[in-house]
């Protein structure tokens, strides 16, 4: 046991409940000594965790990252433990120094990519994550903080998947808020978080996609080019499967008309990936190809090759797609157009 658990377990008298030579795991076989001996042991961290000293809740809780970073991920032990101390851990993301609320969060960042699934973990901590983003007086006031938030929330939402769908309203209301987000990195992060609910519930965003495009779009004309980036991305996915009676289609084409001309190459090939996702994948995406078909068209002839091929490649992609979706109707002309029209362009395979 580490010299913080032995001080931790000492008694009144200065006698210890577990020796100096014993350790919470055997090196050997990592296994735990003593039930009774864990309990104990548990039950003063627990105490720790709620001191009055902020130094020794930090103490405690890196001392606990330590001893978890030994354990491997398929140790029951790991869950024995975490079991015991979780709702102290989970109230300690709220605690009144940021140092404390910093590694409680790296924690349960290692803790969760390490852990089994466990509904119950997910339903005791996002509500506890969500109410650290609301934006009142009693949210996270450090930037750092949050981000570090929001990174907990996308690593839970990739381990549990279509279980986080009961939680997806709220994350939608507080993503509407961290989108705007004054920190980049952690606009960027809200960004990844949208894409990652895309994924989960495809009728649940369907209606709720709406209220997510404005704050998306606000990270358009963002200074750093990483983060026009990320909203081009989460834009992309959140628009793929929405109800777009309640979206300004004016405002969602015009934007990224203009980021036609940033000057970062990297965004116009991230809006290049947009106009062929959606040509290939949107609902009801024939009703948008007024809009769609002369923006990647004016990719094509991008002065950054990279982005001019990708233009032209997810054109010829959508090209075939169409053809195989109406091929009955365009049979005639598949079969018997032996010339190419009138003014069609020298030298083009598109």
């Amino acid at each position: 046991m580490s010299c913080w658990l032995n001080s931790l377990l000492g008694n009144k008298d200065g006698r210890h409940l577990l020796t100096n030579s014993q350790t919470l795991f055997s090196s050997k076989t990592d296994k735990m000594f003593d039930l009774k001996d864990l309990n104990v042991t548990i039950t003063l961290i627990e105490s720790s965790l709620k001191s009055d000293d902020r130094k020794k809740r930090k103490k405690t809780i890196e001392e606990l990252s330590l001893e978890f970073s030994k354990i491997s991920a398929e140790n029951a032990d790991l869950v024995t433990i975490f079991d015991a101390v979780r709702f102290q851990l989970f109230q300690c993301v709220g605690d009144k120094i940021e140092s404390v609320r910093d590694v409680t969060l790296n924690l349960l960042k290692d803790l969760f990519l390490k852990l089994p699934t466990n509904n119950r973990y997910l339903e005791e901590l996002l509500p506890v994550l969500l109410n650290r983003l609301e934006y009142t007086d009693s949210s996270e006031p450090s930037e750092e903080i949050r981000l570090k938030i929001i990174e907990l929330i996308n690593i839970v939402i990739q381990k549990y998947g279509k279980n986080v769908e009961m939680f997806i309203e709220d994350i939608v209301l507080v993503l509407s808020k961290t989108l705007l987000d004054k920190y980049p990195k952690v606009k960027q992060e809200s960004c990844k978080t949208c894409v990652l609910i895309s994924k989960i519930d495809d009728h649940m965003m369907y209606n709720l996609s709406c209220k997510l495009v404005q704050p998306i779009i606000s990270g358009f004309k963002h200074n750093h080019s990483k983060t026009r980036i990320e909203a081009i991305k989460a834009l992309s996915a959140v628009l793929r499967l929405a109800n777009w009676k309640n979206i300004q289609g004016q405002l969602v084409f015009g934007s990224l008309g203009e980021r036609l001309f940033d000057d970062a190459w990297t965004v116009r090939f991230a809006v290049v990936e947009l106009l062929g996702t959606w040509l290939l994948e949107l609902r009801d995406r024939y009703s948008f190809f007024h809009r769609l078909v002369p923006l990647i068209l004016s990719c094509s002839s991008d002065e950054q090759p990279e982005v001019a091929e990708k233009a032209k490649s997810m054109w010829s992609a959508a090209g075939r797609l169409y053809l195989t979706e109406n091929e009955q109707d365009l049979k005639d002309k598949i079969d018997f157009l032996e010339e190419k029209p009138d003014h069609y362009p020298p030298q083009c395979k598109y």
